[in-house]
């Protein structure tokens, strides 16, 4: 079948869905028509007229893999898979195009696809949060927000990755709200799926068992008295037993034994953090120039500064090709949300699941901004923590904006 026919097929069938999603929930069909054929006009735009950034060299690759992997036979596709691979999306792409022929506007339509569900996941979970308005809220961000859009627009995994956060978050809620443990397993079990995509994700799985176990303890020191282990305390000591097992018996992912020599701390893993984040210190998006460390010392010493660069660049200083303007925006809506988010943080902290979230969001961003060092890669890590970010903060931001505009029409 000839590419662009396949190709078109994919987009017809988003389309077929969309119809299905607006009837399901009316309150956000314009959040989702917009969003979906904004990715779509875009998508078709970069493919054929201007590409637009970052659809060369990664989405090129992505495509070209996922075409290679579909000629190699499905059994070698699943048996080289690891966990962490960063060609794990070429490879699910390459068993479809196996199937369907090797199509760049068909594996175009997967990203429509997955943007589609991010928007309606978003309503559901301010719908779950807070009541029906907050959930609309959230869809429009979603649907419009920059690097949202970029990434759903083009051949990435970023938006399968926000995706699978998604359905995290939606777990975390009913946790918080029923303290079922499937809930808890269903959590941390897209944020393993989303770690497939990308190791990264991995972190936040640590930030949900950390949080979990902070609560028990807690709760522990309250009421010491008959206490024994519950079915929390068993899944927290399972899951660090495997951590610790992976990367010390078994040595599976091949890291530094570190844990029992604690003297070598600073050589081995910090070592090799440092030397991964100078190494990606290319390009006309890099960090300035003092970023570059010679010694974990150094490395240290800036990590707090690295944070702010990852969440929030690049900044005016920074912007030196028309492109970064994306990015300079981006970096305002995030600075925006967080600023919300810390200005109300005792408010915040009060409701479980955002507790949970922020806990998350902590373990998430230090694994990313640890090793970025490229304001460019740092636009692409962020979108993964859009929807959490925005979840926590949309009825403070709802305020406040409601506040400017009341003072504006006095």
């Amino acid at each position: 079948m000839n590419e662009l026919v396949t190709g078109l097929i994919g987009i017809s069938i988003v389309l077929i869905f969309l119809k299905f999603e607006t009837l399901r929930h009316p309150r956000i069909k314009y959040a989702l028509v917009i969003g979906v054929c904004l990715r779509i006009i875009l998508g078709l735009l970069s493919t054929y007229v201007i590409p637009l950034p970052d659809s060369n060299i990664d989405a090129m690759t992505f495509y070209t893999r996922a075409t290679e992997f579909a000629n190699i036979g499905l059994y070698q596709v699943l048996s080289e898979t690891g966990y962490g691979d960063g060609w794990v999306y070429s490879r699910i792409v390459g068993i479809i195009f196996s199937i369907t022929g090797k199509s760049f506007l068909l594996m175009q339509s997967f990203s429509f696809f997955a943007s589609m569900l991010l928007i309606r996941n978003a309503f559901i979970l301010g719908n779950k949060a807070y009541g029906r308005n907050y959930g609309v809220y959230l869809a429009w961000i979603i649907a419009i927000f920059p690097s949202l859009v970029l990434y759903g627009s083009i051949n990435l995994r970023e938006v399968f990755i926000a995706l699978l956060v998604s359905y995290s978050l939606i777990h975390i809620v009913n946790w918080s709200n029923n303290n079922s443990l499937g809930s808890l397993l269903m959590s941390l079990f897209f944020i393993f799926l989303a770690g497939y995509l990308h190791i990264g994700l991995i972190a936040g799985a640590f930030g949900i068992l950390f949080y979990v176990l902070l609560e028990q303890i807690v709760k522990f020191s309250n009421e010491y008295k008959g206490y024994l282990l519950n079915k929390y305390h068993i899944l927290i000591i399972l899951f660090f037993s495997w951590i610790f097992f992976d990367l010390y018996v078994f040595d599976i992912w091949s890291l530094p034994r570190f844990i029992p020599y604690f003297g070598d701390l600073n050589n081995n893993i910090l070592g090799v953090i440092n030397d991964l984040s100078m190494s990606r210190h290319t390009g006309s998006a890099a960090y300035p120039y003092f970023f570059v460390t010679e010694s974990v010392s150094e490395f240290l010493l800036l990590l707090p500064l690295k944070i702010v660069y990852f969440l929030f660049s690049p900044f005016l200083w920074d912007i030196n090709k028309p492109i970064h303007i994306l990015g300079y925006i981006d970096g305002l809506l995030i600075s925006f949300a967080t600023l919300i988010m810390l200005i109300n943080i005792n408010k915040i902290l009060k409701n479980r699941s955002n507790r949970i979230i922020i806990f998350s969001l902590i373990f998430i961003v230090l694994a990313y901004a640890i090793v970025t060092s490229n304001f460019g890669t740092a636009l692409r890590h962020r979108s993964k923590i859009v929807l959490p970010l925005f979840l926590i903060s949309i009825p403070y931001i709802n305020q406040t904006i409601n506040s400017l505009f009341r003072k504006w029409n006095k």
